[in-house]
């Protein structure tokens, strides 16, 4: 090997230029540079923006649950829940009642498989109780500006209930 070869000199070839370099001159130069930062998101900041993102919306959804989201009530009457929410759209009164059917539940024959729903503007809804407890019985009504007027200030209506003759009045909360 030459000495132009090891000291990293151009030589020339009848039609090329040849570069010969030095390894351990290579190799001190690499040793020159700043280390790269370590770590994850100090290569990828894209990623750190997206994994906030999703924290900040975590934290909300926890926010909404804890403090914001309407309550709903629940009562039972003989192994039937009963559940239900109250809402003002316009001057009407939307009214939805839940009626479950919960796992100890008795099964039923004959006239005790009606629910019977009375309404606070006189409207009366007979619908059968729910088998399954998968599948409730959802009964829904609306309240006219004329009827809704008595329960806008108070913040709830009354239902009343019958479940194989017991009647229970139940309060829906007004969102």
């Amino acid at each position: 090997m030459s000495a132009a070869r090891r000291s990293g000199d151009e030589t020339r070839e009848p039609d090329r230029f040849v570069r010969h370099y030095d390894r351990e001159e290579r190799l001190a130069l690499k040793h020159d540079r700043e280390p790269e930062r370590g770590g994850l998101f100090a290569r990828n900041r894209s990623l750190l923006i997206i994994l906030l993102d999703i924290v900040l919306v975590l934290v909300m959804f926890v926010l909404y649950l804890l403090f914001l989201r309407p309550d709903t009530v629940v009562t039972q009457i003989d192994g039937f829940t009963l559940g239900g929410s109250a809402f003002v759209f316009d001057t009407e009164i939307y009214l939805t009642v839940t009626i479950g059917r919960s796992g100890d539940a008795p099964l039923l024959d004959g006239a005790e498989t009606l629910v019977r729903i009375a309404f606070p503007d006189g409207a009366d809804v007979t619908d059968t109780l729910p088998t399954d407890p998968e599948y409730p019985t959802i009964v829904r009504h609306v309240l006219s500006a004329e009827d809704a007027e008595r329960f806008l200030q108070r913040d709830e209506v009354p239902v009343s209930v019958t479940v194989r003759g017991r009647t229970k009045t139940y309060r829906l909360p007004l969102h």
